[in-house]
This record gives structure tokens, sequence and C-alpha cells, in this order.
């Protein structure tokens, strides 16, 4: 039988769908594809696109919800004009993009089947690979994978069983129960053991990792380091790597609240010398803060930012490195106060890059008369240089080489001489870091050269015009409407952009200015038979007055007349976007999905739930959520709001309980992963950090997300055991009048908290129902569990709600 080009299978499917469209369905869900990173090859000539296989193909589970690496494939297109072909056969292992090679023909890749991980490295005309037995480090916060040249690469190795951050996590802790279990009931020990104070280190484990030097022909590769390395950068004359590396145990600070992602081990810096191996410990007392590696142009200098182990992060400075004297110097910052931030986890980053041999830096000036403002600086021999004193307020570096360096408001860009003076007004906003391979710092602090700096610049005709700071391309450059997003470009004439329909199809199209876009990748495609929840947004007041737009799913298929029961999602401190775009299915939610429950005939509410820090974590759950209702209500949306459910899970779940504690409207709850016990929770994690043995990660993140994460008590209980009480769910348990249904998970991180919930009901003899999937964490991973899940949540939400009749009576307007 012939078989039809995606392409056009998605028209043939359309086509269908004119006359026989049916409603998002678990199976859609289950059937969804992702899309991964999408990249070009320096020259341009290559595009590798990262995606996987329907979700429900998954044969293994032991990566939990990373499972899906396991389905990942690679789809490679010569530009401009090749046809798209896997990279690698069907052959039981999934495919995972890395690195570029100097000359871009060659890729760093990782393969992965069940929970195995191996390095190797392909060439793309061919798709020749080379395996290498290593299992790669993921980069989480910067690189773990740096080619030295075009036949030899430097990379973070790691013991394949070492414990770890996911994605190892979950198979770890479900091989290490088994273990445990074997040895107690054959009479051998089965203790795990962890310290604190002047036990902390009892029970840690020596290094797993390493950093090797690979020979990309065969493989083969040698030790550089043997350490817990996490992060890698090459010097520009590729004869040093400077590495960031976890070392010592420690502790946070018991006076202020703990941050949910304060470091359980020193970070401390190595310079590794590639012509003989040997390692260089600049800063042994001193520990680095992430995301800042960065050398000079020159390869004689690196900048880091760090603090001596006795003190706080206050009393941090910028240092720079100069591993040909092997010499380390504090940089004078005389006036100015160095700029420290925080990643999304709460750990500590500065920013810092070059112009020539001077560090450049944000900080912000003091003394008399100082307004606080942040700059950029350029840390002259002279003294500080102000570089964007007449920039907006909040410019941000863009790129830098020796010649200056640009900084972007985000619609605007400047060009900016080493001296400070303006040198050129830009029109358009970079397109930063498009196609990079890394993680965070590349993000945080590693900017490109101007001359590879590519902007993006709205007309009147609705579209983004990619141009360059330097000719860079012969002839104009690309334009991608505003509908589509620009997901890789390595010239101004060379773009890729991605265009998601309202069904939820995903086409990625390559462009050039020589004629229209050419489609090179679709996903989802079964999605075009399918008629999704129908959006509108709900414009309302938040909790201080300001407006906020919810969006409402409703019932593709409707009945006139028929107003549908309402489900909210809601999740405290959601805010939702201003237009429809990204919204369309499967719209990223595993659970609640509102396609799915719109599918089922309920309307869904997902409502924008902006935090009023002026109020503790409880207050106003139930108020803010009903102010989103009664503006569907105002809305004339055909919606029964007195047939209501409530539906959250992690965070959401604690906010759909405490809304369910202070008010009668909700006829239904549902609360997956929640921790209502606020004292309980501060044992999050428990499992894992008892099973293991601890790597510190578990009880810092505990204290951190109850102290100054969402939970926002901002002390440990025993401080304000008071502020404990008040804003935990549990302890009001006899104040909720609604069916609560309780979905737990034995390797989530606070599996306890809703089952006490459940113990807290079923003593009053309240409707409840539990729910424990076996061997799942925080998100739900299994397709089969996410199946029966759905099937039991919609049960019970028709016991309690009666869905919408569905028919072929009139379609409620968008």
């Amino acid at each position: 039988m012939r078989r039809l080009a995606p392409r056009l299978l998605v028209c043939a499917c359309l086509l269908a769908g004119a006359v026989q469209a049916r409603p998002f369905t678990i199976d859609d869900l289950l059937d969804r594809q992702r899309l991964g990173p999408v990249t070009l090859s320096p020259s341009g000539r290559w595009l590798v696109m990262q995606s996987t296989a329907p979700y429900q193909t998954i044969a293994r589970y032991e990566l939990a919800e990373f499972a899906d690496r396991t389905i990942s494939r690679l789809d490679v297109v010569e530009t401009p004009n090749g046809r798209p072909r896997r990279l690698f056969p069907d052959d039981g292992y999934g495919y995972l993009a890395g690195p570029y090679s100097p000359s871009g023909e060659m890729m760093a890749v990782t393969r992965v089947r069940g929970k195995d991980q191996e390095l190797g490295f392909v060439t793309l005309a061919t798709g020749a690979a080379t395996w290498t037995g290593l299992a790669p480090l993921d980069n989480l916060f910067g690189a773990t994978v740096q080619w030295i040249d075009e036949t030899t690469v430097a990379a973070i190795a790691r013991d394949p069983d070492q414990l770890g951050f996911a994605p190892n996590y979950g198979w770890q802790l479900r091989e290490r129960l088994k273990m445990q279990w074997a040895r107690a009931a054959s009479g051998q020990g089965s203790l795990a053991a962890v310290g604190s104070g002047r036990y902390l280190g009892v029970g840690a484990s020596p290094p797993a990792r390493r950093v090797v030097r690979i020979d990309v022909a065969s493989g083969a590769h040698e030790p550089l380091l043997v350490a817990d390395a996490f992060d890698l950068q090459l010097s520009p004359d590729h004869r040093r790597l400077a590495v960031l590396l976890a070392a010592e145990a420690m502790q946070p600070d018991p006076t202020p609240p703990a941050g949910q992602a304060e470091p359980f081990r020193r970070h401390r810096l190595a310079v590794i010398e590639l012509t003989d191996g040997g390692a260089w410990w600049p800063l042994p007392r001193h520990e680095a803060a992430l995301d800042l590696l960065s050398w000079s142009s020159d390869s004689q200098s690196l900048l880091v930012f760090a603090k001596a182990d006795p003190a706080d992060w206050g009393a941090a400075a910028y240092w720079r490195i100069e591993p040909g004297p092997r010499r380390a110097r504090a940089i004078e910052t005389p006036g100015l106060s160095s700029a420290v931030g925080a990643n999304i986890h709460g750990m500590r980053i500065a920013h810092g890059q070059w112009i020539g041999q001077d560090p450049i830096i944000q900080a912000s000036a003091t003394g008399a008369g100082a307004s606080g403002r942040r700059d950029w600086y350029r840390l002259a021999a002279a003294g500080p240089v102000r570089l964007t004193g007449q920039l907006p307020t909040g410019a941000r570096l863009a790129a830098a080489d020796d010649e200056g360096a640009v900084f972007t408001d985000g619609s605007s860009s400047w060009r900016v001489a080493p001296d400070g003076a303006l040198m050129a007004r830009l029109d358009g906003a970079p397109a930063l870091n498009l196609g990079a391979s890394g993680g965070e710092r590349m993000i945080v602090n590693d900017k490109p050269p101007p001359a590879r700096l590519l902007l993006g610049k709205t007309s009147a005709h609705d579209t983004v015009a990619i141009t360059g700071l330097e000719a860079t391309s012969p002839g104009p450059g690309v334009a991608i409407p505003k509908a589509e997003t620009l997901l890789a470009a390595s010239r101004p004439d060379l773009a890729v952009s991605r265009r998601t329909d309202a069904r939820g199809v995903d086409t990625l199209l390559l462009r050039t200015p020589a004629g229209p876009p050419r489609v090179v990748l679709t996903l989802n495609g079964h999605l075009a038979a399918v008629d999704p929840a129908l959006s509108r947004p709900i414009l309302h007041p938040g909790p201080d007055g300001r407006p906020v737009t919810s969006w409402l799913y409703l019932p593709p298929h409707q009945a006139a007349g028929a107003p549908a029961a309402l489900i909210v999602a809601a999740y405290p401190g959601h805010v939702g976007p201003s237009s429809a775009q990204g919204l369309s299915p499967p719209n990223g939610y595993e659970y609640p999905n509102p396609h799915l429950l719109a599918g089922a005939g309920y309307a869904v509410l997902v409502p924008s739930l902006p935090l009023d820090r002026r109020r503790e974590p409880i207050e106003g759950q139930a108020e803010d959520i009903l102010r989103a209702v009664e503006a569907v209500k105002a809305s004339g949306a055909p919606v029964d709001t007195d047939k209501m459910a409530l539906w959250g899970h992690s965070y959401g779940a604690y906010g759909v309980l405490a809304a369910a504690t202070q008010s009668p409207r909700f006829k239904a709850v549902i609360a997956a992963a929640a921790s209502p016990d606020l004292f309980a929770a501060y044992g999050r994690g428990a499992l894992g950090h008892g099973v293991t043995g601890g790597s510190g990660w578990e009880v810092n993140n505990a204290m951190g997300w109850l102290e100054t994460g969402q939970a926002r008590m901002g002390a440990p209980p025993w401080k304000d055991p008071d502020k404990y009480l008040r804003n935990s769910p549990i302890l009001r348990a006899d104040r909720i009048t609604a069916p609560v249904l309780i979905i737990t998970a034995d390797f989530d991180g606070d599996p306890i908290g809703g089952r006490a919930m459940f113990n807290s009901l079923y003593r009053q003899r309240k409707d409840a129902l539990l729910l424990t999937y076996l061997a799942e964490g925080h998100q739900m991973a299994v397709s089969a569990n996410l199946r029966d899940l759905y099937a039991r949540a919609l049960a019970f939400l028709a016991d309690q709600l009666a869905p919408a009749p569905k028919g072929a009576g009139a379609t409620a307007a968008p």
C-alpha cells in the first residue's frame, strides 16, 4: 500500500476533519510528540531536529518522566534544498543531540535505551557513528561536552550507577529499594546513614565522575581529572579547560531562611592543562558561583565569581585567574557593588564577560547620591568605565568582543564602544542563543561576538525580519510571520521556524529568501482530526486590582442550551498569557489537561492567580478562584458555575485543598501530589534520602520550599509554629464539604501529605478516594497509569457533576 507523505497525511486528516472531527481524548494525549532542540551547524550546512515518537510507544520507564528520551530521534537536512532524513535507524535506541564539531560536519550525540545512556559522535553527511562506552552527564548548568578540535573531545563522564539528579534518580530508587529488601530478607544489613554537623559527610560516596579526553575516531579515552565535575569551558587557544566541580559536603547557614536550591557541596574551580594533563586549583578555599566561566580572547585570563569558604555571598568578588603564571587575583571594583542575581532555582549567579583584556560586569554604583541602578561596567586598569549609562534601565548584554559590546532592552539594541561611547542604535531585539547546545550558563553568560549576533525586527507586515550586525550573508534576510516561533538561525538568510495550528499540529519550516518556506518536519499530525476545546480569554482583576487574563476552554461539540459543568484547574502563582498562542492541544499539561476534560464535556477554567505577598499563602485561595469564576459567569459563557470542581497538582493541589476549606461552592476536589501538612512537608524527599543515603539535595529542597519557596513560611517550623498551623489545610479538614479525590505516588517527594489528608477525611466519614500509584514520582510517567488516572478522575467527576450532554447542536461561540 502506498504511504502518504507527512504533509499529505495532515492534509487528508484536515479534509476528513471537516466531517468527522472528534474531541481530544486520552489516546491523543498519549500519542503526543514533543519537539526537542533544533539547531543549525555553524556553517549553516546542516539542520538537525530532535523530536520524539508518540509517547505511548515508550517500552521502558526506568528514567521515569524522562523516559521519552528512549523514543527520541534525530532528523537531518542538508540546507538549503536537501530532503529530511533520519540520522539513525529505528534500532531500539533514542538519540539526543549534542554540540557540533568546530567544522559543523560532526555532532556529539547520546543514545538511550532503558536506563542506559552512551556518548558518541556522528558524521552528519553519512550517519556513521563512533560510540565510547561512556555515560555522559546532563548539561544542566553549563557544558559537559566540549570539542577541543575536530578529532578530540573533552567530556564529563559519570558512573552509570551514580546517585544524582534526574534523569537517573527514579530507577536508582527502585533498584536500591529492591537491593535493600533482598539484603534484609537474607539476613544482611540494610542500612542507609546520613549525618549533620560534626557527622556531615557520613554516607557520602566517593567521586563518581571524571573529566576525560576522547579520541573521536576510535572512542578511546583517557582521564584528565577524577572529580564530580558539572561544567567545562575550553580556552580559545584550546590549551586549557576550566572546570567547576562539586567537592566537600556543606550545610546552609542556619540563620537566614533557607533557599530551595541551597548547595549541599562546595563548588570548586580547577584548570586542566591539556598539553600535559596537569590540574591547577586556583582557589582551593573559595567557593565558585555557577554560570560564570569566561575566558579572555587571548586565553591568558579566566573570569569567575567566588567567595571565601567562611564568608557569605555578600563578600564575594570577581576573580582574574591567570593559568600561565598560576596567579589568582581578586578584581577591585572601587565604588561598585556587584549585582549578584539568582537562577530560577535560587542559586546565586553573577554576570560577566570580556572586552579585550578587561572584564565587564554588572554592578551598582555606591556612595552618596547613588541610585542603586544596575549597569554594565568595564573594569579598566584606570578604573571602572560605565558602558550602559546612556541606555534604558535594565539593558542586558547580548554580545561582546574586543571591539565593544551590544546591549538590548528586548525591543531595541545598542552597540557600545569600550569607552562607553554609543556607536549605533539598532532596530530589533537579539535572537539570543538560537540553536545553542548547553546548559544554563550558555543562556546567562555565554554571549556571542557581535559578528554572530542576529536581530529580529518587527515590520509593518506582521513579520519579524532577521538581520545581522555585519554583512555575514549576501542578499536579503528572511522574514518570519509573527504567528510562528523562530527556532534556529545561523545567518540572516537561513532560519527555521515553528508553526502550531489551532488543533496542535506542529510544522517546522526551513526559510530562505529564495522561494516559499519548505516543510522539514511535522509532529502530532493525528491532531488534525481533532476538534480542540474552544478557548476564550476571561479578563478580571487580580488580588491587587490589576487586570489579568484567565482562559476558559469550552467543549467543542457543546449542545445549545446545555451549559457545561465547570472544572477549575488552579495553580497559585500561575499567570496566563494575554493571547491564545500556545493554548492548542496538547499544550504541555499531562494532568489536568484542559483539552481532554473539555473533550469529555466539561468547561475548564485555567485561572490566573498571581500571588499576593501581602497575605499568608492559605489566605484568599477560594476568593481568588471565585473572582475568576464570577468573571466567567458575567461573560455569558455556556457554563454552569453552580456545578463546579477543583483540580490541582503539586502546589496547585495545596491551593485547591485550601480553597475547599474556605467555600462550600465547590462540588468536587481532585488533589494530586499535595503537601497539605506543612509540618510533615519538612520531611519531603524522605524516602529517597533514606534509601540512597542522601545527597543533601532532598533536605535542602524541602527546607527551601517551605521557608522561601512556594510555601513562603519565612522560617523553619520551630521559629514560627503558629504560621505553619495557620497555613496547613489538613488542620482545616473539618471545613471541607466537597468529596475529594487524592492522588499520590510512593516516589514523590511528599507521599505522606496526601495520605494524611485522606486519613483526616476518613476519620470524619467524609466522601474521599485515595489513589496511590506505585513506582511513580511527582510527575506521572507511565502511560498505563495516566490512562487509569483519567478514567478514575472522570468517573469521580461524573459522580459529582453530570457532564453537559454532547450532541450535534449549536457549537459554543469562541
